[in-house]
């Protein structure tokens, strides 16, 4: 899949007030793709170049909602200075990814909550879709119970933009859904405040027989809700293919995806919450994930076996 960097500019006061009266009502998961050794990460959005007003309106009712004022230019509603978040509040982000049996592997996006004194918001952003796709997003609540948020429709370039008022709880599961009932992306509200800092950690394993090494890394970056897993594989024979399963919650070691290594006989197995690419395992969370033991295979053969790192 081609991946590239795609800015995303809210647009400013007329022009968002006139598009609210326009305004119409109405995510193969698990596996990951083969790298070489390379970071690499672009992000599908970015929000350094929001600058000045912008309003957020429900796109499912088509009213005005709350304004922001992004002051320190860093996308974040006045975010920078204690002032600025006394004034206009704090935003967190938590990326969507896609229901592990969804086909669609396009589709990603991310949820953002916003709080001020004057009003708590839920952003939706959405991107992949196909073109004039209606989608439900739903909440589910502290009793399991799915509670649908709002309703909208894709715009021609597959990207959706809605707002859900206060009430959404921080933790509660979002499903994004299509009219059929059929899950598309998830993900967990996130907290202003909470689970800001960064986290990053790493497992080596090595076959003694064979000499051929693993990495296995979990990386979390609180601020934005960007999640990342990988295995790196090491010392292969160039242009071997070799697949990967993780252990799921039950025990049982499932598919979690397949790689051919480079000439310099390396391989990357990665799953990007940026790319809409869920946990494998079906892991919830890179918590769940932590521990979890892994083996790489090559036909019928177990060449090698690990364990994600603690988290």
């Amino acid at each position: 899949m081609e991946r590239g960097k795609v800015a995303e500019r809210f647009g400013t006061g007329t022009a968002m007030l006139a598009a609210a009266f326009l305004l119409a009502p109405g995510c193969t998961g698990g596996a990951g793709e083969g790298y070489g050794s390379e970071d690499d990460d672009e992000y599908y959005y970015d929000d350094e170049e929001d600058d000045g007003d912008f309003i957020d309106f429900a796109a499912d009712v088509a009213t005005i909602v709350h304004a922001f004022r992004d002051d320190d230019h860093d996308g974040g509603g006045g975010r920078g200075s204690r002032r600025n978040r006394r004034r206009h509040g704090v935003v967190a982000r938590n990326d969507l990814v896609r229901d592990p049996a969804s086909g669609d592997t396009d589709d990603r996006g991310f949820l953002e909550a916003r709080t001020s004194p004057s009003a708590s918001v839920l952003r939706i952003r959405l991107e992949g879709l196909e073109p004039w796709q209606p989608v439900e997003a739903f909440e589910e609540d502290s009793f399991g119970v799915s509670v649908q948020r709002a309703s909208t429709s894709a715009a021609r370039d597959g990207r959706v933009g809605l707002v859900i008022p206060s009430g959404i709880v921080a933790g509660h599961r979002v499903e994004i859904r299509t009219v059929a009932g059929r899950a598309i992306l998830r993900g967990r509200v996130p907290a202003p405040g909470r689970e800001a800092r960064d986290r990053l950690a790493r497992a080596a394993s090595r076959d003694d027989e064979t000499g051929i090494r693993a990495v296995a890394t979990l990386r979390k970056s609180g601020g934005d809700g960007h999640r990342e897993a990988r295995v790196d594989l090491r010392n292969l024979a160039p242009g071997t293919e070799a697949v990967v399963l993780v252990e799921n919650g039950t025990g049982t070691m499932v598919p979690a995806g397949g790689v051919t290594t480079l000439e310099d006989g390396s391989a990357r197995l990665r799953f990007d919450s940026r790319r809409g690419d869920p946990l494998p395992g079906g892991a919830e969370a890179l918590s769940a994930l932590a521990g979890r033991r892994f083996e790489v295979r090559i036909g019928a053969d177990t060449v090698l076996e690990g364990a994600f790192p603690a988290f």
